[in-house]
């Protein structure tokens, strides 16, 4: 029976490169590799592995069984015009 502290792992279906958190270094998650997901925030993925937390990017969120997210999926183009009174206000609110 699981606590809700317990995340299903996920396997790796290909090789992934990925960034070892908090130092940065460039590491390449092996195919087969049971990871476990533990953030997906702002086109990239979290995931433990041995211990350690790495971060996947978007572009190999197939890796994990996700959908791939590109730079253009991402980015959302703002429209519009900002007055200087609203953003005062915001600003003092």
């Amino acid at each position: 029976m699981k606590t809700g502290n317990e995340i299903d792992p996920l396997i790796l279906i290909r090789d992934c490169d990925s960034t070892l958190i908090p130092f940065g270094e460039s590491f390449t998650l092996k195919k087969n590799s049971k990871v476990y997901l533990t953030q997906a925030l702002g086109g990239s993925y979290t995931v433990k592995f041995n211990g350690s937390l790495f971060r996947i990017e978007g572009k190999d969120a197939d890796a994990i069984g996700k959908p791939i997210i590109t730079e253009s999926d991402e980015v959302e183009e703002m429209t519009g015009e900002a007055r200087e009174a609203s953003v005062l206000y915001i600003l003092v609110v």
